[in-house]
Formats: C-alpha cells, structure tokens, sequence
C-alpha cells in the first residue's frame, strides 16, 4: 500500500512537470488524480518516526503548464448552506504536489512513516479537497 502510494504519488509530480495539459490529457490527469486519491484512502494509520524530519530538504518548483480552462467555482463544504467559491485547477494542482513532495521526500530518505503520516495528514486536511475540486472541474471538462 505505502509503495503504492508513493509510486502513485511521485508518478503524478512527474506527470505535471513533463506534461501539457491540453483537452487531449485531461482523462488522463483525471485517472492519475482518482487513483492518487483510491491509493491515499489505504494508506496505513502510523505514527511519525522519532528521527528528524527530512522535509526541509528543498522541494523542486512545480509549474504545470496547463493549456485548458483552470477557473471553476465550487461549494467548499456540500452539507452546509456556503456560497459558491472560485477555485483554480492551477493551484489545486500544484499544491497537491507540493504536499505530496514533503512525504516524497521522507520517504526517499528511509523516513516511511513520517512520509506516511506526511501524506495521511496532508490528504485529510489540505490536499483531498483539492483533488476532489480538480476531478469535478476535469469531469466536466470532459463530460461537457
């Protein structure tokens, strides 16, 4: 599961870096994200190692080149009465791989359980909205 993961997770940062999005990718971005988020769903309860973390080492830049429409509006939270927000697939995106960096990063220094806790914490808190904001507006791309 935690292999899985990190290929999963290190195959999209390099998917984002290497690739234009155009209308053309955007299955392809769409299947890459849903299965990020299946394989964060597995992912394993641990608790952080005791050794320092290794998430000051730097993280490289990220900067999709996207080449569809990246503003979208959303409803934050869909179980209450909230406004409609904009949003950007760019920084959806890109602060997805960013939080994905930080375990990346762990992981590739033998820290696996911060890298686990990393991802685990970043996915509940920060990056799983995102995702599921980026699959909607590529859904609709695709379906519309």
């Amino acid at each position: 599961m935690i292999d899985a993961f990190y290929n999963s997770a290190a195959e999209f940062c390099k998917y984002l870096n290497e690739t234009v999005i155009t209308t053309d990718e955007t299955k392809r971005l769409l299947e890459k994200l849903m299965l990020l988020y299946l394989d964060a769903l597995h992912l394993p309860d641990v608790e952080p190692d005791s050794v320092e973390s290794g998430t000051d080492i730097a993280i490289q830049a990220i900067n999709p080149r996207i080449e569809i429409p990246c503003d979208y509006r959303d409803v934050f939270d869909p179980y209450t009465d909230h406004d409609v927000i904009s949003c950007s697939l760019y920084d959806d995106l890109t602060d997805i791989c960013k939080d994905l960096l930080k375990g990346i990063s762990e992981y590739d220094v033998g820290h696996i359980n911060n890298a686990v806790f990393e991802w685990k914490l970043l996915f509940k808190a920060h990056w799983g909205e995102h995702a599921m904001g980026a699959v909607r507006a590529l859904s609709s791309l695709m379906m519309g």
